[in-house]
């Protein structure tokens, strides 16, 4: 079971709280925000890093580890489109 804080940036996995960086914790709040929805790369960009300049390499790097760390979000990418969460969390 896990839980993300949306007003602090923190989350919580089996009760344990994750130390997110500040990538992850935009990441986590855009993934909350937008449940059940696609997330487009484009808002992906806008949100995690800012609207800087992030080649398609570092972004798959950040979703394949994302997916490596939390592995019961169950993070879908959809090609050429964006990501979106395949298990709904508390």
């Amino acid at each position: 079971i896990f839980r993300f804080d949306m007003e602090n940036g923190k989350f919580y996995k089996a009760g344990v709280h994750i130390r997110l960086s500040g990538k992850e914790q935009r990441f986590f709040q855009l993934l909350f925000h937008h449940l059940g929805s696609t997330i487009t790369y484009e808002l992906l960009d806008e949100v995690v890093w800012q609207s800087t300049y992030v080649s398609d390499n570092t972004r798959r790097t950040f979703i394949y580890r994302m997916k490596q760390k939390f592995p019961e979000l169950k993070l879908q990418t959809i090609k050429e489109v964006g990501v979106k969460v395949g298990h709904k969390g508390k």
